[in-house]
């Protein structure tokens, strides 16, 4: 004997207007009953992505009824039957995790294009930095060199117009270096340094017969000053793109797999 049920499943709006949906019925052994049918499948109401359809079951049946959309990456709901429940059925559940072999696959190729891209953009950068933080190194060991001569009891024009000529050839490989790495976010500290670093060489080349030392030892305070907070921009800029695989980004890549992620998950207030 059997008898038959309507049974019904809400694929959403999405789904709507689909010709394909179909069911299967699955003993809870996971055999088969009844292999894939779209026989009697209609929307019960146009563009709503709700469908129905009238299945005979075997009056001592129990299992399991498939829905799916019938898609090349379809989505599916289940629903237990068994006819002493009460109501004897129509409460499919989207099975929104279920996913195919070939749609597991494609996200993760997604996510593991997002890690490798990641670890280039950080190696890169990292490369970025420890060039600058050596170009900025012999920026400083110049300027300390410069502080050392003009410090001396006997400070000489010539001696330090020889070390800002070396500090100058310093500081024109830091700034080289930094621009081609474009770790500066901050633009500010590098038209900063640089003034205050043409502040000094003008200083020094318009010295004749006499030596400012005291003139001279501020700009290079002030400029060793700037050039230390370059250096401090650079490390919190490096440390910030490490960190630059956004949950957006992840976000985005779940989303394309099918998963419907809440926008701002994981984000602290």
């Amino acid at each position: 004997m059997s008898q038959s049920k309507i049974v019904t499943v809400n694929f959403g709006l999405s789904k709507a207007g689909l010709s394909t949906v179909g069911y299967t019925l699955k003993n809870y052994d996971g055999t088969t009953k009844q292999n894939r049918s779209t026989s009697g499948v209609t929307e019960i109401v146009a563009s709503t992505g709700i469908y129905s359809a009238s299945i005979s079951f075997d009056d001592d049946w129990t299992g399991i009824v498939v829905w799916d959309t019938g898609e090349a990456s379809p989505r599916y709901a289940t629903e237990t039957y068994n006819i002493n429940d009460l109501g004897g059925g129509g409460y499919a559940v989207i099975a929104s995790d279920v996913w195919t072999q070939k749609e597991k696959e494609d996200l993760i190729d997604k996510v593991n294009k997002i890690y490798e891209g990641q670890k280039k953009k950080t190696k890169s950068m990292q490369e970025a930095l420890e060039e600058s933080n050596r170009k900025i190194a012999d920026v400083n060991n110049a300027v300390s060199l410069l502080n050392e001569v003009i410090r001396g009891k006997d400070a000489k024009f010539q001696d330090i117009k020889e070390c800002v000529s070396k500090l100058d050839k310093q500081f024109s490989g830091a700034i080289e270096a930094l621009n081609k790495s474009s770790l500066l976010s901050n633009v500010k500290l590098t038209k900063e340094v640089k003034d205050k670093f043409e502040a000094l060489k003008e200083t020094v080349s318009s010295v004749k017969n006499s030596v400012d030392t005291q003139g001279i030892i501020k700009l290079v305070g002030l400029l060793s000053e700037s050039v230390n907070n370059i250096s401090d921009e650079i490390d919190l800029t490096v440390r910030i793109a490490t960190k630059l695989i956004t949950t957006e980004d992840l976000e985005q890549v779940l989303k394309e797999g099918g998963i419907n992620v809440p926008s701002g998950i994981n984000k602290r207030a």
